[in-house]
């Protein structure tokens, strides 16, 4: 992204309650497809390297997720302890 996100959200998993922790988890899945040759239509494809929308870098190390629905917004995971969230609304 050009610009610095509008949001900024830092938290240990351990302190989100099930209902948080559930919204974090659940990455709305879009039905468009992603850029033709890119590593994400790969992944679509074959679902190497996903789980449930999740992108795994390295089991229980990093794992991250993008949604673009008019915002752009991208979570991600640290050793399955520090989650994080960046959103950009322009």
């Amino acid at each position: 992204m050009l610009a610095p996100p509008d949001q900024i959200w830092v938290a240990p998993l351990e302190t989100l309650d099930a209902t948080q922790r559930a919204d974090f988890e659940n990455i709305a899945q879009n039905n468009r497809w992603p850029e033709v040759g890119s590593r994400m239509m790969t992944r679509v494809i074959t679902g190497q390297d996903l789980d449930e929308g999740w992108v795994i870098v390295q089991a229980g190390v990093y794992r991250y997720a993008v949604m673009q629905e008019g915002t752009m917004l991208v979570r991600l995971v640290i050793q399955e302890y520090l989650a994080a969230e960046v959103c950009w609304t322009d």
